[in-house]
């Protein structure tokens, strides 16, 4: 368990930030609090010495105290709470849970918000356990998966392009009730959540093959390059283009 209810959580500090290719090094000069972290758009790649980490749209991420790493940031924009914590005692960066953008940014506006507006310490407080508390059932739940979702989601995953009808008819459910259990459990669709898988593997042959952006597109099983491009851009907050760019500066 990485939240204990029992102790004390100090809140420091709340905002949210934009990031343009930006690096940050906590290498020689540890994090001086612990952070809690909500990706709402672009990529962030985490280095310790011995371990990486990449976190994309939808993953609340923890950054302890004391632990040093260095983080770059593709275009990207997050919700940071920094706060205290005697108890806790990890030395990385850890992705907590994923595929949340829709349930969790409105908990992390308003405690950034209240304490934009100066508000009791105790609602601002209050606010964070509530999102603590549903950080952590979310956690438990996704160590409990339902056997099902977790065969739909290998099947998304998979190279084979399966469409949801196919996916549905696999798993022995009908499209729409596998698409309601989907959407209510994830946040986001079944054909969403295929696409931001394709969207991570569309940026692994960017940066590593000599494909053109129509072979990714077609390799892919996009419409054309023009749909792949704007379903790049929504994922990933640029062009496949500018993406090209950023990574070779």
């Amino acid at each position: 368990m990485i939240f204990d209810g029992s102790s004390e959580y100090r809140l420091y500090s709340a905002g949210k930030f934009v990031w343009d290719n930006t690096a940050v090094d906590y290498s020689d000069s540890p994090r001086k609090k612990h952070g809690l972290v909500l990706v709402n758009g672009g990529s962030f790649t985490f280095n310790t010495k011995d371990s990486s980490l990449t976190a994309q749209a939808g993953d609340i991420l923890f950054l302890p105290q004391n632990s040093c790493y260095t983080v770059k940031i593709a275009n990207g924009e997050d919700y940071l709470i920094n706060f205290e914590n005697d108890r806790l005692s990890f030395d990385r960066p850890v992705r907590l849970i994923s595929e949340c953008k829709s349930k969790y940014q409105s908990l992390f506006d308003r405690i950034i918000n209240l304490r934009i507006r100066g508000e009791s310490e105790f609602l601002v407080k209050s606010q964070f356990y509530l999102l603590l508390n549903n950080i952590m059932k979310d956690m438990y739940s996704a160590e409990n998966e339902n056997p099902l979702l977790k065969n739909v989601k290998t099947l998304l995953e998979s190279d084979e392009n399966y469409s949801v009808k196919e996916i549905a008819k696999r798993c022995a459910i009908c499209e729409s009730g596998l698409r309601k259990l989907f959407k209510s459990t994830y946040g986001i669709s079944p054909i969403e959540y295929k696409q931001k898988i394709k969207i991570n593997k569309a940026k692994l042959l960017l940066e590593g093959s000599t494909l053109s952006i129509a072979e990714i597109s077609e390799q892919l099983g996009f419409y054309d390059a023009a749909y792949f491009t704007k379903a790049f851009k929504h994922h990933a907050g640029c062009t496949p283009t500018e993406y090209i760019k950023q990574k070779a500066l």
